[in-house]
């Protein structure tokens, strides 16, 4: 089966621009000042801004200073009344207790959402297979499956958030393929998985939501996991690019494909397709840590450098999409490119090819995003949470222009600054 990251992960190219984006926080103000290191100076400094202005972001600086009877503080601050107060008038308030003082520029970094709603615009550009992977394939071959393919794709063009997903009618062919795929898999689930996916695939029998004689409707399993984890998805057109993509995890939303791959081509995709998204991903969004594990991989993405989203793919390959797990000095998988492919899973618990142990302190190569085979290796954890754990250090050590947090229903993101983003097809001026 092509490795499923890959197919999702693709760097979008457009043509740049120069052109200047939205504003984010566009009635926070930025200050920077040296002040003395001294105790009382901060509440002295407060007291004077009286309430005319909320804080949002206090941080002092010693990096830039020479002298340790001084210190830098940097005050991110909103108007209580919702109307811009000018950075030059709150440094007049402050005058007697400050030097060096000046207004921060505005950041600018790559688009993201703030709000879940946000996430009915992405998808509009799609990745296209016609130059990445091989002609002969039945994408290109076989006429009728494309259009059928493009039919059920576009059904989900204009999706809004929160909406009934469509039900997509699927055909005799599509369901004779589906239940040869699901009879083939679940041994090798049984053996290979790990006990959370497996004791979860079980609920989802169970409760009718997976069956070996239906393809599974996304309707249903999204109103299941909105209830049980505030897990969301999301129906997609096709892939997107990278940042996209793991920009929606921060929402707690997977986006997935309804259409399923050619039935001469069973073991093996070069798009993502339901057999994946359901057989593979859906059974580990039932857990809470592993949803955690996912939305931290998308908080990560949030308004990073593309160099940094290519390191971010790599770890979400190496976990959601491939990961091992040990258990009972076993080999087991939580993956969903191995737990969605036959070929896959008796690749890698054939005994051949290596394990390694996933250290996130660690920085691994990005990888190629034109890869189309077998994993020659697979990265393994000893338990989600303390995979989580490290990806919530790195994310404390990633240098990013400002801070974050989200609602408890994870629909609204804060962010602490005034910020200025550019879209995927910009670049940020020079202002």
């Amino acid at each position: 089966m092509l490795q499923k990251l890959s197919r999702r992960l693709f760097s979008v190219k457009h043509p740049k621009t120069y052109r200047e984006g939205k504003i984010i926080n566009p009635h926070v103000g930025s200050v920077s000042f040296l002040t003395q290191n001294e105790p009382g100076v901060l509440k002295k400094i407060i007291e004077k801004f009286g309430d005319r202005v909320n804080m949002r972001n206090i941080e002092s600086d010693f990096s830039t200073v020479r002298s340790t009877e001084k210190t830098r503080i940097r005050i991110s601050y909103e108007s209580v009344d919702g109307t811009y107060l000018p950075e030059k008038e709150l440094l007049r308030m402050i005058q007697e207790y400050c030097t060096d003082a000046v207004a921060e520029p505005i950041p600018q970094v790559p688009n993201f959402p703030i709000e879940l709603k946000e996430l009915e615009k992405i998808g509009k550009k799609l990745m296209s297979l016609d130059d990445n992977v091989d002609r002969s394939l039945p994408l290109f071959t076989d006429p009728e499956y494309r259009k059928r393919r493009d039919e059920i794709a576009l059904m989900n063009r204009d999706y809004k958030m929160l909406q009934d997903i469509p039900i997509v009618e699927y055909t005799r062919a599509e369901k004779d393929l589906w239940r040869s795929i699901y009879d083939q898999l679940r041994p090798r689930h049984l053996k290979h998985g790990c006990n959370v996916f497996n004791e979860n695939f079980k609920i989802l029998e169970d409760k009718g939501l997976f069956s070996r004689d239906a393809l599974p409707q996304l309707g249903p399993i999204n109103e299941y996991l909105i209830k049980r984890n505030n897990w969301r998805l999301k129906p997609v057109s096709g892939i997107l690019s990278s940042r996209e993509y793991l920009n929606s995890l921060a929402f707690r939303t997977f986006c997935c494909t309804q259409y399923i791959r050619h039935t001469s081509i069973p073991n093996y995709t070069p798009e993502p397709d339901l057999v994946h998204e359901m057989l593979g991903h859906v059974a580990m969004f039932c857990d809470p840590v592993f949803c955690d594990l996912s939305q931290m991989i998308g908080i990560l993405s949030l308004g990073v450098s593309d160099a940094l989203i290519a390191q971010i793919g790599t770890i979400y390959w190496y976990t959601i999409e491939f990961g091992l797990c040990k258990e009972n000095n076993e080999f087991k998988f939580y993956g969903a490119g191995v737990a969605s492919s036959i070929s896959e899973i008796d690749n890698a618990f054939n005994g051949k090819p290596e394990m390694k142990k996933l250290d996130l302190k660690k920085q691994y190569p990005t990888i190629d995003p034109l890869i189309q085979k077998i994993q020659p290796f697979y990265y393994y954890i000893d338990e989600f949470w303390h995979c989580l754990n490290q990806l919530q250090e790195l994310h404390s050590q990633t240098h990013k222009v400002f801070s974050s947090s989200m609602n408890e229903d994870a629909t609204k993101l804060f962010i602490d600054k005034k910020i200025q983003v550019y879209n995927e097809d910009e670049e940020p001026s020079n202002n």
